[in-house]
C-alpha cells in the first residue's frame, strides 16, 4: 500500500505566501482567485486599509484585496516563522495549516494570519485570512525617529 506523503506545514505556508505576494505584485486576479477557497473569509483590521471589515466569498474578497493592497502598495509578504512556526491544526472541524506572515505598506509594516486547507489541485487554498498593521513595530520606529538628542551639560564648568 502506498502512503501519501504529507507536505510539511512550513513548506505549504511559504509556497502559498510566495504565490500570494506574486499575484498581488502582478495585480493578477486570476492567480489570486486560485489561492482562495470558494467559502473564504478575510478580516482586515486596518491592515490594508483603515477599515475594520470582513469580506466573504472568493470574488468579493479578491477584488477588495487587489484594490486595497494596490492603494497601500502592500508588498514583501513572507512567512514569519519566528512569531509562529507554521503548524497543522483543527479549526471548526477543518484540518488547516496556520501561519503568520509579514508585509510592508505605505502605512507601515503589517502582519497577518492565514489558515490553509488542501486545495483540489494539491496546492493549499486560503480559508481564512486576516491582516493588521504591526502597531508595535510602528510605535517602536516612531520612538526611535523622535528620540530627543541628549545634551550633557556641566554647569560647574566656567
Amino acid at each position: 500500500m502506498l502512503n501519501k506523503v504529507e507536505v510539511p506545514a512550513a513548506e505549504q505556508a511559504k509556497a502559498w505566501v510566495a504565490a500570494f505576494d506574486q499575484a498581488l505584485a502582478a495585480h493578477d486576479r486570476a492567480a489570486l482567485l486560485k489561492l482562495f477557497a470558494a467559502d473564504c473569509h478575510w478580516r482586515n483590521l486596518c491592515g490594508l486599509s483603515w477599515d475594520i471589515a470582513t469580506f466573504s466569498g472568493r470574488d468579493r474578497l479578491c477584488d477588495t484585496l487587489l484594490r486595497d493592497a494596490g492603494e497601500v502598495k502592500a508588498a514583501k509578504f513572507s512567512v514569519a516563522s519566528e512569531l509562529l512556526v507554521p503548524r497543522r491544526s483543527i479549526v471548526a472541524g477543518q484540518a488547516v495549516v496556520e501561519a503568520i506572515f509579514r508585509f510592508i505598506s505605505v502605512n507601515g509594516p503589517g502582519r497577518g494570519v492565514i489558515r490553509l486547507r488542501p486545495g483540489a489541485n494539491g496546492f493549499p487554498e486560503a480559508w481564512t485570512l486576516s491582516t493588521s498593521l504591526d502597531m508595535d513595530a510602528i510605535c517602536e520606529q516612531r520612538r526611535e525617529d523622535n528620540e530627543p538628542e541628549s545634551h550633557a551639560r556641566d554647569f560647574a564648568e566656567p
